[in-house]
């Protein structure tokens, strides 16, 4: 009977020891994927998530996008606000890509009294050369003596070429100086048109980012990229490019047509 007894508990510990070979506690993070990295405030030279596919780690660096506003006298004009509803940033070998964006409101008026520097974006991208950025626009509005004014844009997107590279090591940020004044316009029939001016420059190799509610210090760093570009009447965004000031407008079915003078500014 004992000699049974031991045989059965001889059978019962095998069975435990093949049972416990063929299983592993999974530990985090065994399943071959990387944790996922958040974009946003954090560590230069952090890496974005990847699949188990075999694809190699993006290293990533600091990029900020900022906006101000160095208009002369806007008259009767209290505001000039837009929403920026996107921000996308191009290079030769990801193609577009959309930043993580809160949508936010600038007044271009409000800027210029202000002397203010407004922090659009701040963030992490993938470390290389981008050649392109695009602002996407919504609700355009002017403010004046008769009150709020619903405005209308030859095109919501304002795409720039540029010239910025991103590194582990250091930022690159992409300033907007609209110019106000040049941006304006009112057709023949009292209505508000906004076609964007704005001086925009790239810095590259940037050190130091400092950012406030409304200012922007930026130390360090190269000036990469730098040019006038305006956005004509049908919508194109061209250096040395705008509506000037002598064409006459007219909006019809939601479009910005120039009746007399030039609707595209080239000088």
């Amino acid at each position: 009977m004992n000699r049974m007894r031991g045989g059965f508990l001889a059978i019962l510990v095998l069975a435990a020891l093949v049972i416990a070979g063929c299983t592993t506690p999974l530990e985090p993070n065994d399943t071959g994927e990387t944790t996922p990295v958040t974009t946003g405030p954090a560590e230069a030279g952090q890496t974005q998530n990847v699949s188990d596919a075999g694809e190699k780690e993006e290293i990533l660096g600091r990029f900020a996008v900022t906006v101000t506003d160095e208009a002369a006298d806007l008259g009767q004009v209290s505001s000039i606000s837009m929403q920026v509803e996107s921000i996308r940033l191009h290079n030769a070998t990801a193609g577009w890509q959309e930043l993580s964006f809160t949508p936010k409101t600038i007044d271009l008026a409000q800027l210029r009294q202000d002397a203010a520097e407004l922090p659009l974006v701040d963030t992490y991208v993938a470390e290389g050369a981008y050649d392109r950025i695009e602002l996407v626009f919504s609700n355009p509005t002017v403010v004046d003596a008769a009150g709020a004014q619903s405005a209308t844009m030859p095109s919501t997107e304002f795409t720039v070429t540029t010239n910025l590279t991103v590194t582990m090591d250091a930022a690159a940020v992409v300033r907007f100086d609209f110019l106000a004044d040049q941006s304006l316009f009112v057709t023949q029939n009292g209505e508000y048109v906004i076609a964007p001016v704005a001086n925009v420059t790239a810095f590259s190799g940037v050190g130091v980012i400092s950012i406030g509610e409304n200012q922007v210090d930026i130390g360090g760093g190269t000036v990469t990229g730098q040019e006038t570009v305006g956005m004509n009447a049908d919508g194109t965004v061209q250096p040395g490019g705008g509506i000037p000031p002598e064409a006459t407008l007219v909006v019809e079915d939601g479009q910005v047509r120039a009746v007399s003078g030039s609707g595209n500014q080239t000088g």
